[in-house]
């Protein structure tokens, strides 16, 4: 699965729902443990959708920020 093609997507989605999609990801690696070590495959494709997920949600917050509306907020990079 290529993971750019949903970057248009994440981007279209309130910044809540960008940061509950990447924490569901984390979740679901951190239940998994070791048994994700065995798939490969599936833990670099969890890796790679939550890197998008976390540039896509930086790139929100410097929005929201660059808006006014989050005067206090740093990027997350």
């Amino acid at each position: 699965m290529n993971t750019d093609k949903y970057y248009k997507e994440y981007l279209k989605m309130p910044l809540l729902d960008v940061l509950r999609a990447y924490r569901a990801i984390e979740k679901t690696m951190e239940d998994a443990g070791d048994e994700i070590n065995e798939l490969p495959e599936i833990d670099e494709l969890l890796e790679r959708e939550m890197a998008s997920l976390y540039a896509i949600a930086d790139r929100l917050i410097e929005k929201l920020v660059s808006a006014g509306c989050l005067a206090f907020a740093e990027p997350l990079t």
